[in-house]
């Protein structure tokens, strides 16, 4: 496979677009994996939970569940747009390693090449 720094630039920009949405899309899918079926929970349970905490608004401790979940959700998608951040900082590098080497190289070349070899390559 060949270097191909179009690739590289493209896969650090979906990286960035992900990073940019992970965190509202991970703090949903916690508080509705928790939330819901607490709320549901709540629902069926209303008389057992009358009885035994007392009377309480339906869905209080769905609400508490799912706002908790939540922010478990904000904290964990902000730590994974964090690591995808920094994995597009890591292919940035490379690619910036990349165009300086190539640039070095050609430096190089040019200032080592016999006035022979330069003719040929003109």
């Amino acid at each position: 496979m060949k270097y191909d720094e179009q690739f590289l630039l493209k896969a650090a920009a979906r990286l960035e677009s992900e990073a940019q949405t992970i965190v509202f899309s991970t703090s949903a899918g916690y508080t509705l994996v928790v939330g819901l079926p607490a709320f549901i929970a709540e629902d069926v349970l209303h008389g057992f939970l009358v009885r035994q905490i007392g009377d309480m608004p339906i869905g209080a401790i769905a609400i508490g569940l799912g706002l908790v979940a939540m922010a478990v959700g904000i904290a964990r998608g902000r730590e994974k747009a964090f690591n995808l951040r920094v994995q597009v900082h890591q292919l940035l590098a490379l690619v910036e390693i990349e165009r300086n080497t190539h640039t070095s190289l050609a430096t190089t070349n040019a200032a080592t090449a016999s006035p022979a070899q330069i003719n040929q390559e003109v």
